[in-house]
């Protein structure tokens, strides 16, 4: 499961089930929670790092013990499956921080692999892009392609967002270009040095024609939309901006 696609308010309740009438709004044949539908198996928990502060001293007991207790019931379930977690987060940045607990970081940290940046590993940057093309293609029905110079722009792109913000880059351009996509269709066209601030053309701003609130909205909007694309979910572009999820939908609507 990925835990970011979970809203906060509900992440106890789809993780652990809830019994008849926990919550307003509940089933009223309650609900078996992603653990008990892992029993017997494995439950990986993609981005953890997303998992609530207040839900954490939950996971953890239930790590430690192998123990579920549905939301609004009073039994307790034995459930025994393997854990498997991971982040693109710093955990230990956010215990620094106060928004990772420091037990469930070393309870889950018993064997780790770190997975190199994809711009370490660029020869694998060509075979992804063939792949999301392919698949791309096969979802429109029709023909699409890079035009040579666009291909360049993406190889040599340092993709802080990784594989998923190459895969997002690409269904973009899926959907704004017709038949070919070129460098100029590309979303990072204005960041040549992957760097949010880095380039003199990202602050090309004609002063005289914009008053200053409304070029702060569209830089402001730059920066929440080049967010949640390196991110991949406004949830992750919300904490990372340290804003609440609501500014950012309020903020991308308007």
């Amino acid at each position: 499961m990925n835990c970011s696609s979970i809203p906060e308010t509900l992440f106890e309740s789809e993780m652990f089930g809830y019994e008849r009438g926990a919550f307003t709004g509940a089933s009223n044949s309650g609900k078996k929670g992603l653990i008990e539908a892992a029993d017997g198996g494995t439950l990986f928990l993609d981005e953890i790092g997303e998992v609530p502060i207040a839900s954490q001293p939950k996971l953890l007991q239930f790590i430690e013990d192998g123990k579920v207790q549905r939301l609004g019931s009073t039994k307790i379930k034995r459930i025994k499956v393997n854990v498997m977690t991971a982040t693109n987060r710093d955990l230990e940045q956010m215990i620094l921080e106060g928004k990772f607990r420091s037990d469930l970081f070393y309870r889950i940290n018993v064997i780790g692999l770190t997975i190199p940046a994809l711009r370490e590993r660029r020869e694998l940057i060509p075979g992804l892009i063939e792949t999301f093309m392919e698949r791309l293609i096969k979802r429109r029905g029709k023909p699409f392609s890079l035009s040579p110079a666009c291909s360049k722009r993406l190889l040599e792109y340092d993709y802080p967002g990784n594989i998923r913000e190459l895969q997002n880059i690409l269904e973009q351009l899926a959907v704004e270009c017709d038949d070919v996509a070129r460098p100029e269709h590309l979303p990072f066209k204005k960041y040549p040095d992957s760097n949010l601030l880095g380039g003199s053309e990202f602050l090309d701003i004609d002063y005289k024609a914009k008053p200053l609130k409304e070029s702060v909205r569209g830089f402001e909007t730059l920066v929440i939309e080049d967010a949640i694309l390196r991110l991949g979910s406004k949830r992750k572009a919300a904490s990372a901006l340290g804003v609440d999820i609501a500014t950012i939908v309020r903020k991308t609507k308007r």
